[in-house]
């Protein structure tokens, strides 16, 4: 039998130094300014302490960042970053999230404020946009296959700005059920199928000892994006009147996903070097 290691010496070598902690706190400090920055600036650009938060954010990432590159146990290695592929599948990751959160959630105020629908008769409407997203995500690793990773992504966020370009549209009187729900199954599928996307291009050429840290990064940016999304653009919409609001608010979402545009045409165009990631995997990100 193979002798068992000592509870007392496994237990050591997992010691402060081995965590960065430094780099935990100033991530996390730097996020939650930025949220509640961007929050405060959305409802007046004027407000003073919204900048000020704004600066004590960007204060924060920056020592981060510094820190990332001194620390012996960083985050986030140095080098995953500059391998190919992940850093726009990780900006796409975040406008997927930070456009289609607010345009969902402004399409749920419309709906219960403007339209007055019931919330029986409501939630009925919804679930179109979840199943495209499945439908989305399911395609994705065929198209992947046939088309590469950008096209993908640049076709999936095209879908995305096109599904609230037709939220735009909506009028301020009337149940308009066939014009929301074509714009949730574009919207939709376009969010499916990047997501998918973006994950293949965030995790594709990293080196499997990294593979995990890859796919955490991918997760916190989904995740971080959806956060900035409804702390920038939801003040804007609870800021005007109802319909002013919600095109506000549609309009940002369109111009964040526009973001995403660029950033998928700046991403790696070739078919993935290894399998496609689960699309379960993927639509799990996609949730509004």
């Amino acid at each position: 039998m193979l002798p068992l290691r000592p509870e007392g010496r496994r237990r050591a070598s997992l010691t402060a130094a081995s965590l960065d902690l430094a780099g935990g706190a100033s991530v996390t400090a730097g996020c939650a300014l930025a949220c509640l920055g961007l929050a405060r600036l959305g409802e007046h650009p004027a407000r003073v302490d919204g900048w000020v938060l704004t600066a004590l954010a960007g204060l924060a990432l920056a020592l981060f960042v510094r820190h990332e590159r001194r620390t012996a146990n960083p985050l986030v290695p140095g080098g995953l970053l500059r391998t190919p592929g992940v850093l726009g599948g990780n900006l796409t990751a975040a406008t997927l999230t930070a456009s289609t959160t607010p345009a969902m959630l402004t399409v749920i105020l419309y709906v219960q404020q403007t339209v007055q629908l019931s919330p029986a008769r409501g939630s009925l409407l919804f679930p179109a946009f979840n199943l495209a997203v499945i439908a989305g995500s399911l395609a994705g690793p065929r198209l992947i296959a046939r088309t590469g990773v950008r096209t993908l992504l640049l076709g999936g966020l095209t879908g995305v700005v096109g599904g609230i370009a037709l939220l735009l549209t909506l009028p301020g009187q009337g149940v308009p059920v066939l014009r929301l729900l074509t714009a949730f199954a574009v919207m939709g599928a376009g969010l499916g199928g990047a997501s998918v996307a973006s994950t293949t291009a965030g995790t594709a050429e990293v080196r499997s000892a990294e593979r995990g840290v890859g796919a955490g990064l991918l997760n916190s940016t989904a995740q971080l994006g959806q956060a900035l999304g409804l702390a920038a653009i939801t003040p804007v919409v609870a800021s005007a009147a109802p319909m002013t609001g919600y095109r506000l608010g549609f309009v940002l979402a369109a111009v964040v996903a526009v973001v995403g545009v660029v950033a998928a045409a700046m991403t790696v165009s070739g078919r993935p070097a290894s399998p496609t990631p689960e699309p379960e995997a993927a639509a799990s990100r996609s949730r509004y």
